[in-house]
This record gives structure tokens, C-alpha cells and sequence, in this order.
């Protein structure tokens, strides 16, 4: 039976992941942001980075997460990427180019680097959190697949599916240029 400091403690834990996760979620979206127009900056992984670190070390380091409030961390990164990827990305990079193949592999080219850029930058950064706060894996049964899969796993769901669906002839393109180059 729970006693209502344990229950008060629990919800503590939680408050303090979404607050973290608040945090985050500006700092990936500007980390992203930096990439579209250049290489990553030192000082911005480093930001986000000493932003975890101190979180993890000075706020949370005593404390021990449920499984429950590790997985809603994930799901809120997961429904983040999500919204991210087909707001941020696909809507307003990605669709406006749609009516010229050559603009389209252009930009989808330039955004698939950037974002396989972010993706291993943040799953670098989540690595971390598991480490410290995270216990991830089979606590609960549930088996987590790392940052860097849930990113390719989306951005083929909001992003290739997506494409896919709206312009086939942009597989021919690409296909084409395949055959071109082998």
C-alpha cells in the first residue's frame, strides 16, 4: 500500500522529468533549427549537453524513476518528433517542393543529412539521460528501441510514407539517378 509520501515523491519525479523535458523539447527544436543552416556548433551541443548534465547530477541524481514516468518521457520525445517532423519538416520544407523533383531531392536530401545529423546528436544526449535518470528496458517488459531508431522509425512514418503517397514521381527521380550513377 502506498503511503501519500511515496505517492507525493513519485509525482515529484514526474513533474521534475516533464519540467526537463519542457526544457529539452526548445533545445532540440533550436539545435535542428541550427542545422538547417550550418554544421552543428560545438558551443549548442555543448549547451544542451551541460543543460542534462546539470539536471541529471544536481537535480535528479538522487532521485529513482518508475518505469511509468521513463516511458512517458519517451512518449513525450516520440509525440515531440512526431509533431516536429511533420509540422516543422515535412509541412513547411518538404510539401512546398513537391511540384519540382529536382527542388524536391534537393531539399529532401539537405533535410534527411540535417536530421540524421539531430537524430545521432539526440540520441547522444538521451543516452545520457538513461544513464542517469531513464532505466530503460525490461523493468516493466518493455523493450525501447534507442533514440537514433525512434527518429528514422518517424521520420519514415511522417516524412517517406508521406512523400511516398504525394509524389511517386519522385521515387522515379531518384531511382533514375540510381541507375545513372551505378
Amino acid at each position: 500500500m502506498s503511503t501519500n509520501t511515496e505517492v507525493a515523491s513519485a509525482s515529484n519525479k514526474d513533474a521534475h522529468l516533464s519540467e526537463l523535458f519542457a526544457d529539452l523539447r526548445t533545445e532540440f527544436v533550436l539545435v535542428f533549427q541550427t542545422l538547417l543552416t550550418q554544421k552543428l556548433p560545438y558551443d549548442v551541443f555543448m549547451r544542451v549537453y551541460t543543460k542534462i548534465y546539470e539536471y541529471c547530477n544536481y537535480r535528479g541524481a538522487n532521485e529513482s524513476f518508475s518505469c511509468s514516468s521513463s516511458l512517458s518521457f519517451y512518449v513525450n520525445l516520440r509525440d515531440f518528433l512526431k509533431e516536429f517532423i511533420t509540422v516543422q519538416l515535412f509541412e513547411k520544407e518538404i510539401k512546398p517542393a513537391l511540384a519540382d523533383p529536382a527542388s524536391l531531392c534537393s531539399a529532401y536530401g539537405r533535410l534527411w543529412e540535417n536530421f540524421d545529423v539531430f537524430s545521432t546528436a539526440l540520441d547522444g544526449l538521451c543516452q545520457y539521460i538513461d544513464r542517469f535518470l531513464v532505466p530503460r528496458g525490461t523493468e516493466a517488459g518493455i523493450v525501447l528501441v534507442t533514440v537514433k531508431q525512434l527518429c528514422k522509425q518517424i521520420w519514415k512514418e511522417e516524412v517517406f510514407v508521406r512523400l511516398f503517397d504525394a509524389a511517386p514521381q519522385f521515387f522515379d527521380v531518384v531511382l533514375h539517378e540510381e541507375r545513372q550513377n551505378s
